[in-house]
């Protein structure tokens, strides 16, 4: 019996995995919340962020499991690597919308989102104009809707502070934050319909049906997709391993090109140099810790 026969008019899961340089924007109910990744692309000179320091390329793509495309395709039902689809479909992002074709919500979104919040310790700076526009500056790569659903947070095993020159002075606190957030959401029927939307020419949309599959010792479909946007080994392969952390999260700079200080600032506060990023302050021995960490605007 194949996933779709399984799933006649019935449920499945839809889990999204969040990594990488974003900026979640709430709204006043909670019920929605709008990703927003920056452009960090190589655009074949040395790019520098606001503050002068060098930026690191990023890139950013939306990855699914070859079967969601057709769950009767022969032969792709093999283990899974870790972490990762077997057969995987990668999407590089370039200045689009991805709408997921949720239905509204039925209450706010469930949860905690465990990344930097801006509104903490730099209250000071709000989204720079026409951000959430039908075409919105070119600095945004993609941008996408979360409806609903819940977040669960994978904390890293080390303690952050993050400098508030941009609030109130006080001494930072020690934080443990998270780099990679699942955002899960059950939803009735058969099918999910994602559509890419390119933001300077909306007819040029393309649009994907995606398909739950059941996986082994699962009781409903899932559907599970990832949204990245990342610098060194993008794809985030086990095989390649991961990059020891020993410096500030200097990726976190990106996110300020997001963002610009509320109208009627103190003039002391408009110079935004040097900005605030997450700054190691312990590690344990065991587990994981990177970097490239989200923000929320809340």
């Amino acid at each position: 019996m194949n996933a779709r026969d399984h799933n006649a008019a019935g449920e499945f899961s839809v889990d999204i995995e969040l990594s990488g340089i974003g900026l979640y924007l709430w709204d006043a109910e909670r019920t929605k919340v709008t990703l927003v990744l920056p452009d960090g692309r190589d655009n074949g000179k040395e790019s520098k962020h606001l503050d002068g320091t060098r930026a690191v390329p990023h890139a950013g793509y939306l990855r699914f499991d070859l079967r969601n495309l057709n769950p009767e395709l022969k032969g792709l039902n093999v283990a899974r690597r870790v972490g990762s689809p077997a057969w995987e479909v990668v999407y590089r992002f370039h200045h689009e919308e991805i709408r997921l074709g949720l239905p509204e919500a039925d209450g706010s979104i469930r949860g905690d989102l465990v990344v930097p919040d801006f509104s903490d310790f730099a209250p000071l700076l709000e989204p720079i104009p026409n951000l959430l526009a039908p075409v919105p500056p070119n600095m945004v790569l993609m941008r996408t809707e979360l409806i609903g659903g819940e977040f669960t947070t994978i904390l890293d095993t080390g303690s952050w502070e993050i400098p508030r020159h941009l609030a109130d002075g006080a001494r930072p606190k020690a934080q443990r934050f998270g780099s990679e957030v699942h955002w899960t959401r059950t939803l009735k029927g058969d099918c999910l319909d994602l559509r890419v939307v390119p933001f300077a020419d909306q007819d040029e949309a393309v649009d994907i049906r995606l398909y739950p599959i059941l996986e082994e010792n699962a009781s409903i479909p899932s559907i599970q997709l990832k949204i990245a946007n990342l610098c060194e080994n993008p794809l985030e392969w086990t095989e390649l391993g991961e990059s020891d952390v020993t410096t500030p999260d200097d990726d976190f700079r990106w996110l300020y090109r997001l963002l610009r200080p509320r109208p009627r600032t103190d003039p002391r506060f408009r110079n935004l140099c040097p900005v605030p990023v997450p700054i190691i302050r312990s590690t344990t021995k065991h587990g994981s810790l990177r970097k490239c960490f989200s923000a929320q605007l809340s």
